[in-house]
């Protein structure tokens, strides 16, 4: 496994559009984050419904929201050619679901996700949607939209609003699977998280690998990764991991020709002594206005972590 992709993984399994019809909403390019009060939904997700003997699980609340720099070019009629703000966004994107994350006694991997608003089609708050339905174009009515997905066993399942079965499929479950060693290893992790040793034994973790890595501020390490063979064209990671966890904290992913692609920054919440991924932001560049510059952004928040280990 490559080392960009394993470090990804690593801080999954420790705590890891349809445009706006007729609805735009323009906000600053760095202070907006959910310009919605949504009503708080109760999760129906439960360590049962996998139907496996838990070895860790992640379960959470999780709100994710999309910003573009870019007028959608699909949506014209009723507005003609509105210019944007120098920093102006326009929300594209929105999803709140409830998911639960969990691995069994031989590292495979189950996950169930529903929506706490909406479906899978909607891709705004309820409360706007109630507003903007009338004047949006109509959607389907043969064709029932998924608010549910559970994943488990080899098979892939999707579910109606009535928890009717919509469709399922299988995969391959090896491609899902962490090995004994990395399982097995999560208890001794969250006794020395955060301790005297971590940053000495996180600092070792980054050596076996192969690593070169810069020390700054005493608790961060970066360094550089390259994965020239997963991408069209060489990519460029220069992470920063802070070394009290083993975490990355940042990411930053060049072009070949040195411009940046996007950025990634993660915040972490610490629950029965794991640090759990609760706030990530990601800058995607593109061209806007004839420059190099954040074309997307998406905020994603966690909120109700709970984590259960044996």
């Amino acid at each position: 496994m490559k080392k960009h992709e394993k470090i990804k993984n690593t801080a999954y399994l420790r705590g890891f559009a349809v445009m706006f019809s007729y609805l735009i909403f323009f906000t600053g390019c760095t202070g907006a984050d959910n310009p919605f009060n949504s009503e708080s939904a109760e999760s129906t997700i439960s360590i049962d419904d996998l139907n496996i003997d838990v070895k860790y699980a992640e379960s959470f609340d999780q709100t994710t929201i999309t910003f573009s720099r870019h007028w959608p070019s699909g949506i014209t009629a009723g507005f003609g050619k509105i210019n944007l703000p120098q920093n102006g966004e326009i929300m594209v994107d929105y999803e709140r679901t409830s998911e639960l994350i969990a691995y069994d006694e031989n590292g495979y991997l189950g996950k169930v996700r529903q929506f706490l608003e909406g479906d899978e089609k909607m891709n705004m708050p309820e409360s706007a949607y109630s507003v903007v339905k009338a004047n949006m174009p109509s959607r389907d009515s043969y064709k029932n939209p998924m608010i549910r997905e559970e994943m488990s066993g080899g098979i892939m399942r999707y579910f109606d609003k009535n928890g009717e079965l919509l469709s399922e499929y299988p995969y391959n479950e090896e491609l899902y699977r962490v090995s004994q060693i990395e399982l097995d290893t999560y208890k001794d992790w969250q006794k020395t998280s955060n301790s005297e040793n971590s940053v000495q034994n996180n600092m070792q973790l980054l050596q076996n690998q192969g690593i070169n890595f810069e020390i700054l501020d005493d608790y961060y390490a970066t360094y550089s990764v390259n994965a020239s063979e997963d991408f069209s064209e060489d990519i460029r990671f220069e992470y920063t991991d802070d070394l009290r966890t083993g975490l990355p904290v940042s990411m930053v992913a060049y072009k070949e020709n040195g411009r940046v692609e996007s950025i990634q920054l993660n915040q972490y919440d610490t629950n029965t002594g794991f640090p759990i991924l609760s706030k990530q932001v990601i800058y995607q560049y593109g061209n806007v206005n004839g420059e190099w510059n954040i074309a997307y952004r998406t905020l994603m928040t966690r909120q109700n972590i709970q984590v259960l280990t044996k």
